[in-house]
């Protein structure tokens, strides 16, 4: 909607910018940043994306908190037991998933003994991730799928 974000889609990187689009299908290693100095605005569909807004509004909620490493992320006790709830939607591209679910499983009980969960109801109801304002709804069909621009790279 606004400003400049980039991509690396399977290995392949672009950017994208106002009514461009991308799409991720599933399983696909993928990251996306800000690109420059203005504020980027996009819209985001995940399918289904119930779990997928739990877990991102779980991390922004942790972040909000103060509750992450200096780099950004949860630490590896409240990583192992999110990732471990969540694995059926949410897959970190390093290091590879058998070595994650191996690491999760071993560190989630100790996360759990420390009163860790997945998700809190605090972050689950917080406004920090906003719905959808009325320029992103414009984007929308009737059937509340992102309407594709033609013009619009793929």
């Amino acid at each position: 909607m606004r400003g400049t974000v980039g991509f690396t889609i399977g290995g392949t990187e672009r950017s994208l910018g106002p009514g461009e689009y991308a799409e991720v299908p599933n399983g696909v290693v993928h990251d996306w940043w800000q690109v420059g100095d203005e504020e980027a605005r996009v819209v985001v569909e995940v399918t289904p994306g119930d779990r997928f807004a739990e877990i991102a509004r779980t991390m922004v909620g942790l972040a909000h908190d103060g509750k992450v490493t200096r780099r950004g992320g949860p630490s590896l006790l409240q990583l192992a037991v999110i990732m471990r709830e969540y694995h059926d939607v949410f897959v970190m591209a390093s290091p590879p998933p058998w070595v994650q679910r191996l690491l999760f499983a071993a560190f989630t009980p100790a996360g759990h003994l420390m009163g860790l969960r997945a998700s809190y109801p605090k972050y689950l109801e917080s406004a920090d991730i906003v719905e959808p304002a009325a320029e992103a709804l414009a984007l929308l069909d009737e059937h509340g799928r992102l309407r594709r621009n033609t013009d619009a790279r793929p």
